[in-house]
């Protein structure tokens, strides 16, 4: 499962940029405290010479604040600047400075750079130095970590890689209950759909459960924060599970069995 990786790292860089674009009248507190030693403080030091916010556009300087927030070791430091160098890199050297960076600020539990590199190890036929990274084994590895420190994609693609059996030995069970973390503890809309799809299906289950099913389909449609697509991809859904049950109770009244009144006391479509 792809989780369009290119987007977020563009998204991730302009609100980098936007962030870091303070006054003028800032630069000096900035410089005292990447002066003192503070990554953050160097990291938008960096940004600014880069771009010119404030400051005459100089690339010696960026590169030179660059380096020092670095040297700290700063796991965000890391991360961003592996993000930056693995999303636009000049050439391959640098991807693979990128890399190197992400992995050291994953073995600081940066759950993010964790995310990015499952990433990177999981595409190929790009056309891009990540074909050269490319094995599943190592990007359910990356995902996993990621998501036992709480991120609810790495959550899905964890969950997507015990489901089909990629990278890791398939197991259903595991698979739905990761998914089921992402969805109901960061009430992450794309998991909540895909369970809405695993229950009604029956995955990991002893059997389907469509009703399970509906109440996810219908949280994602109730929610002002979920966007036109997810809200699309949910009435779907709701339109599935009408399907299915309708279809339940044709079979169940051709085979002559005995439906309770409360078996048609739903309303599904929306």
């Amino acid at each position: 499962m792809e989780i369009y990786p290119m987007r977020r790292i563009v998204l991730v860089l302009v609100l980098l940029v936007s962030s870091l674009g303070v006054a003028t009248a800032q630069l000096p507190e900035l410089r005292k405290r990447a002066a003192q030693g503070d990554a953050e403080a160097m990291l938008k030091l960096s940004e600014k010479y880069l771009f010119g916010f404030g400051v005459t556009e100089n690339e010696d300087s960026s590169k030179y604040w660059l380096k020092r927030a670095l040297a700290t070791g700063d796991s965000e430091a890391q991360y961003l600047v592996g993000l930056q160098y693995t999303g636009i890199p000049k050439d391959a050297r640098q991807y693979d400075e990128g890399v190197d960076l992400l992995q050291q600020s994953g073995e600081q539990d940066n759950r993010h750079a964790l995310l990015r590199l499952s990433e990177i190890y999981r595409q190929r036929r790009t056309g891009t130095d990540s074909d050269r990274y490319y094995n599943l084994t190592k990007a359910y590895h990356f995902a996993v970590r990621s998501a036992q420190l709480g991120h609810k994609e790495g959550m899905v693609y964890a969950a997507e890689c015990l489901l089909t059996g990629e990278g890791v030995e398939q197991d259903d069970s595991m698979g739905v209950a990761w998914m089921r973390r992402s969805a109901d503890e960061k009430q992450f809309f794309p998991a909540m759909i895909r369970m809405g799809e695993l229950l009604l299906g029956g995955t990991g289950q002893e059997h389907p459960a469509p009703f399970e099913a509906l109440n996810y389909y219908r949280k994602v449609l109730a929610s002002p924060a979920a966007n036109v697509d997810q809200k699309s991809q949910a009435k779907i859904g709701i339109h599935e599970v009408d399907k299915a049950l309708k279809e339940l109770q044709n079979v169940m009244f051709e085979a002559g069995s005995f439906l309770p009144p409360a078996a048609f006391q739903y309303e599904i479509r929306e």
